[in-house]
């Protein structure tokens, strides 16, 4: 069983977006296009996260008017501090991944501004973990644990299979917002670690202006850095400068 959990994990940790580079291989499961995680991958089934006046539904109460407007984010190294945290938490389910700092105080700032907070990762629903929970339970029971907002299978989106890596997760990530956005999501803002990330924002039709990198790569690409040392409380005060989400007249 060791051996077993210790061999899938080594291929998680090459499907976990390709690294900070993003590198160019397709997605890990021949089967997946690279579209965005069905409904019991996070699409949420039913819960399409707009009300029934056709506005979008953030979920989780702190905006009772509904608005579009939404925040998209990653997790591995972009949350977390390193993309060797999933592979940890792979091999044993009861580790807990080291949160970058204040990680979730500005997801919460945004989400008290009234926006959506999407989680985009391309983590894989068919990994076996070592415990009775799936990886998507496992991955809202961290973000839950660590108090970032909007948690709900609807928000927290993972790809299918191994999951996706390269170019395959740069097309996952950005079909999974193009649904979103036919949901009726704006994306004002993203945040990622990797140039697949950025990549998929782009092809989302997010500008640059509105991406962050963190990390490694931070202020390469063409995008606003983050390091490593900065992320996320010296980041903090860019909120006071962005605008509340706008109700619906």
């Amino acid at each position: 069983m060791r051996f077993a959990a210790s061999f899938v994990a080594l291929i998680a940790l090459v499907a976990c977006d390709g690294g900070p580079g993003g590198g160019g291989r397709g997605v890990v499961d021949s089967t997946d296009t690279g579209s965005a995680a069905t409904n019991d991958t996070g699409r949420g089934g039913s819960d399409t996260g707009v009300n029934d006046s056709g506005a979008a539904d953030s979920g989780t109460g702190h905006n009772p008017c509904s608005t579009t407007d939404a925040i998209v984010t990653d997790i591995d190294a972009t949350l977390t501090t390193k993309d060797s945290e999933w592979l940890t938490q792979i091999v044993d389910s009861s580790h807990d991944p080291e949160m970058r700092p204040d990680a979730n105080t500005l997801m919460q700032g945004y989400a008290d501004k009234g926006y959506a907070i999407f989680y985009i990762t391309a983590r894989g629903t068919g990994i076996p973990m070592t415990d009775d929970r799936d990886p998507q339970t496992v991955t809202e029971d961290w973000l839950t644990e660590h108090g970032f907002p909007d948690v709900q299978p609807s928000h927290v989106m993972l790809a299918d299979g191994l999951g996706a890596f390269g170019n395959g997760a740069e097309s996952y990530k950005a079909q999974a917002i193009a649904d979103l956005q036919g949901q009726g999501f704006v994306f004002d803002w993203g945040y990622g670690n990797a140039t697949s990330d950025i990549g998929a924002y782009r092809d989302a039709g997010m500008d640059d202006s509105s991406l962050f990198m963190v990390g490694d790569l931070a202020g390469q690409d063409g995008v606003t850095g983050i390091t490593n040392d900065d992320a996320y409380t010296q980041h903090l005060p860019f909120l006071s400068s962005v605008s509340d989400a706008l109700c619906p007249e």
